[in-house]
């Protein structure tokens, strides 16, 4: 069993557990029966959570800046309080061009959408919830350097539901913007190098 330190909790820098002191990133391990448990950095296969945000009653919520990562996955939990069919999408690097290529779900249909302003997470008939998660490439990847996406986010009728996309990048994955109606919630963003 292993305990992981978070950044953004108020730890004033450090936790010491059985006289073991450790900061934010590090993992506390078990040295066996008798033996005092020790900090360590994380190993490379684990989430870190990055950041969470939460937005109360507004339609657009950046990220901070991402620092270079392998993968992101950012989970959602929000509530859209809009009436009427909405959508929620995502922006990554502060890019509104028509850079963003999606297949999702509307209803019982698979729709490719190519050139898009933004990768479709999901929607429905507001007021509503919707929950999903989404894995991102932190780093470009292919003869075209995208940034591959997979996942969104699934509510009531009519479904929309992001399958996977990618994002026509000009750079690596650096933030994330989330964009829909008017929504009330928590979106967790976690990074992890491999």
């Amino acid at each position: 069993m292993a305990l992981q330190l978070h950044s953004g909790y108020d730890l004033q820098g450090e936790i010491q557990i059985a006289g073991a002191s450790g900061v934010a990133g590090e993992l506390l391990s078990c040295q066996g029966p008798g033996a005092p448990p020790a900090w360590a950095a994380s190993s490379p296969g684990i989430w870190t959570l990055f950041e969470t945000l939460s937005p109360a009653g507004v339609v657009t919520i950046p990220s901070s800046a991402l620092p270079l990562h392998d993968l992101w996955m950012v989970i959602i939990d929000l509530e859209i309080t809009e009436v009427g069919e909405t959508q929620l999408q995502m922006r990554l690097n502060g890019d509104a061009g028509n850079n963003y290529f999606t297949r999702y779900f509307d209803d019982a249909v698979i729709v490719q959408g190519g050139a898009l302003s933004a990768y479709i997470l999901g929607g429905g008939t507001a007021p509503y919830g919707i929950s999903g998660i989404v894995h991102i490439q932190g780093k470009r990847k292919g003869t075209g350097n995208n940034i591959g996406i997979y996942g969104g986010a699934g509510a009531g009728y009519p479904f929309n539901y992001g399958l996977a996309g990618y994002y026509a990048a000009a750079a690596n994955l650096s933030g994330m913007t989330f964009l829909g109606p008017t929504m009330t919630g928590k979106i967790k963003i976690y990074w992890m190098d491999y």
